[in-house]
This record gives structure tokens, C-alpha cells and sequence, in this order.
């Protein structure tokens, strides 16, 4: 759950909090550019708050595997057996549902990985047979 905190209506900072499994993270905004005509064209204030977004995934060290927009973090990593390995991550964008309104969406996601190459898969296979 996300709670937000406005200090004044024309206020150029707002701070947002919440609770994620024990921790509390917090949030603050500061304005410093104001955006014109959103209403009639909003792609230039998704643009500017999705590249902000992933911008701030690699600063928390997130890797985006592949072209997706999956951000994976390699530390939370889960064997599987002896080959593959799983990592756990989200992908994460803003989308405008509403006219005027623009929402963070989240979506959970885990990739799983190999960790050999497929060339030492194939002679391993070989040296088998």
C-alpha cells in the first residue's frame, strides 16, 4: 500500500511511503520542471517517467536481461539443480489509464538460466554416447 503526502496543494515536493515485508521504504519527489499541455499530448511525461524509472533500476544495481523491460536482481538468485539457476525480479512501467492519470504498474517475474553454454551441453551429450 502506497500512502502519499502532500505538503501543500502547489507544493514543489511530495514524499511517499510504504511498507514492503517489515521494511518501510520513503520517497521524495522535488519538482523541477513542470510539464505542459499533458492533457492533450501525455507520451512526453511517460517518456521522461519511464526513462527515470529505469534509470533508477540500475542504480540499484537491477540488470535488465534481454530487451524486455525485466529488472533482475542478482543477488536474489535460487538454485534449481546443478544447471539453472533462477532470479527473481519485476517488470515495472508507467502507463496512463485515465485521462490525466498516470499509474505505476508492477508486474512480478523470474527467469531462469542456464549456467552453462549450450557447446558444453552438446559435448557432454557427445562424451556420453
Amino acid at each position: 500500500m502506497l500512502s502519499s503526502h502532500f505538503e501543500e496543494e502547489d507544493s514543489k515536493e511530495h514524499a511517499f511511503m510504504t511498507i514492503h515485508q517489515g521494511e518501510e521504504y520513503s520517497l521524495k519527489m522535488t519538482r523541477v520542471k513542470v510539464f505542459r499541455d499533458i492533457e492533450k499530448d501525455p507520451r512526453q511525461l511517460l517518456a521522461f517517467l519511464n526513462n527515470a524509472l529505469k534509470n533508477t533500476m540500475r542504480k540499484l544495481d537491477f540488470v535488465e536481461i534481454g530487451r524486455s523491460g525485466k529488472y533482475f536482481n542478482r543477488t536474489d538468485r535460487q538454485p534449481i539443480d546443478s544447471n539453472l539457476t533462477m532470479y527473481n525480479g519485476f517488470k515495472s512501467n508507467f502507463v496512463q489509464l485515465e485521462k490525466g492519470q498516470f499509474f505505476l504498474r508492477v508486474d512480478a517475474a523470474k527467469k531462469i538460466v542456464r549456467n552453462d553454454t549450450v557447446l558444453s551441453f552438446i559435448n557432454k551429450i557427445y562424451k556420453i554416447n
